[in-house]
């Protein structure tokens, strides 16, 4: 699907217009039964330098839904097709990387929740080093986006028990000691600045998905 097409669709979706607005509402619901639609959106959300931020939230809050209502079962309506999901998987993280509007980033945050709830970490392998790798980056908005992508996955395992949860022990044993060392750095420096504020907060509620239940 053209992002440029599907551009228009949501700027409709604005429409003061009632019919305009109600033909593109309803295009809109079209969109997870029509291959390459969800990658379609996640690239209307990561141009940022030529779409207009509402048009972007627009397009974040539909791949959201989509990943909550056509990812996996028990829903069972026009679910995204397999094939395309390793490609999603990873144009949301790399889209979400580098998002500094907070809304925009909340509902992307929101999807690789929904996406980890049946992908991670049997489908969804490489994302742990992924985020370890940006972690190391010194970039600041993609150590925080990494790190919130990595707090999605700990919410989603946090209430595990027994063998269910030998996922969040690999992120204990992987990603804690680098998040601690990373928390350590920014404190001997005397960053005080909001970044670095933002980024150890988000690694302490890591921590905290992590350990809650085993303290």
């Amino acid at each position: 699907m053209d992002p440029q097409q599907l551009c228009n669709v949501l700027m409709h979706t604005f429409s003061p217009d009632a019919t305009q607005r109600a033909q593109a509402e309803a295009a809109i619901k079209t969109l997870p039964s029509i291959p390459g639609a969800p990658a379609a959106l996640l690239q209307v959300v990561g141009a940022a330098d030529q779409v207009q931020k509402e048009v972007r939230l627009a397009a974040a809050i539909s791949f959201k839904n989509i990943t909550k209502k056509h990812w996996a079962p028990p829903h069972t309506v026009d679910l995204v097709q397999e094939t395309e999901k390793p490609a999603l998987r990873e144009l949301v993280f790399q889209v979400m990387l580098v998002e500094s509007d907070s809304p925009i980033r909340k509902m992307l945050a929101e999807a690789v929740n929904q996406i980890a709830r049946t992908d991670y970490p049997a489908q969804w392998p490489q994302l742990l080093p992924e985020v370890l790798s940006h972690v190391h980056s010194g970039e600041p908005l993609r150590i925080h986006n990494s790190l919130l992508a990595l707090r999605q996955v700990t919410k989603r395992l946090e209430y595990k028990r027994g063998d269910d949860r030998a996922p969040l022990e690999m992120i204990v044993n992987t990603a804690l000691p680098i998040m601690l060392q990373l928390m350590k750095q920014l404190l001997e420096s005397n960053n005080n600045t909001l970044e670095a504020a933002m980024i150890m907060k988000m690694a302490l509620k890591i921590l905290w998905s992590c350990t809650q239940f085993s303290l």
